[in-house]
């Protein structure tokens, strides 16, 4: 006999809800505070894949992470960094990767990164060109682009490089986290236009806070000086903006009301202005403190 399930409709979405923390500020926040010098609280980070095997990584290159239900606690390196024993599992977490395959150059050893199947099939081969640019060894192990990869270690000594615009921006800001600790002034050129800029203005949000200075040429050419070093600090990882979009949905399709809290509704990410879409379409919103109320 065959089991069914009934599903009634919702006739209006009311309530409040949290917005869960957002990846993009969690992985960016763990890299800066394992590069500054000091110990950081993270406030609300995201506990997932991503942020797991970034912790685990973190702790290979000698950077402590203390976790409570609600906060993390990284005990910075002050970019000095040590070498991982054996070769780092990241899963499939994209994230982690790209971030750590520049983070990983500043170790005085060589480092192995690579995941799992569907992991060794994800490009990396740009952000490794980019690497080479600068006179840095970082190669893909198979020799298709892909990871592992295989970073030769012992600083980055920055200078100009290239970098397309079109392809993943997770790449430009592997690049950016990492700059501050490179051996000179490093200025990155975007080839054609950027694309994702929210995301770069989330790295840019996050290094400003930490207290790294980025010049930003209308997003075709970013310059990071050398020397300026990470602030350790309290920092509350901002709720993520396109989970809360559905709520927000919800609500306007079933003229309900809804809050979701722990937004920063002047946040660089994308999509906060979501809210503001729906409010030309005939809703009414209300901007808090740390809370977006729609109906």
């Amino acid at each position: 006999m065959t089991e069914s399930i009934e599903i009634k409709p919702l006739e209006r979405a009311t309530g409040t809800v949290s917005a869960p923390p957002s990846k993009s500020y969690s992985n960016r926040a763990y890299t800066v505070a394992a590069l500054a010098e000091g110990t950081t609280r993270l406030v609300r980070p995201l506990f997932s894949d991503d942020t797991r095997y970034m912790k685990q990584a973190l702790a290979a290159f000698g950077v402590s992470v203390e976790e409570t239900e609600t906060s993390a606690m990284v005990h910075g390196c002050g970019g000095q960094l040590a070498t991982p024993p054996e070769e780092l599992f990241v899963g499939n977490a994209g994230t982690t990767m790209r971030f750590l395959t520049t983070f990983a150059n500043l170790a005085g050893g060589e480092v192995r990164i690579t995941g799992n199947e569907r992991m060794q099939e994800r490009p990396i081969q740009d952000l490794l060109d980019a690497l080479h640019e600068m006179g840095v060894d970082a190669r893909s192990a198979k020799g298709n682009g892909c990871p592992p990869v295989v970073l030769k270690g012992g600083g980055v000594p920055g200078g100009t490089l290239h970098l397309a615009g079109d392809k993943s921006s997770q790449y430009l800001t592997s690049l950016l986290l990492s700059a501050p600790y490179f051996q000179s002034d490093t200025t990155i050129k975007i080839l054609g236009e950027l694309t994702s800029k929210p995301y770069v203005d989330i790295t840019l949000d996050i290094m400003q806070t930490f207290g790294v200075t980025v010049e930003n040429e209308s997003y075709q050419e970013f310059r990071v000086p050398a020397g300026q070093r990470y602030q350790a600090r309290d920092y509350t990882i901002e709720g993520d903006a396109s989970s809360a979009s559905y709520f927000f949905a919800a609500a306007a399709v079933t003229g309900g009301e809804v809050t979701v809290d722990h937004l920063n509704p002047e946040s660089a990410q994308g999509d906060i202005r979501f809210p503001r879409v729906l409010e030309m379409m005939g809703c009414a919103v209300h901007y808090g403190d740390g809370k977006i109320t729609l109906s």
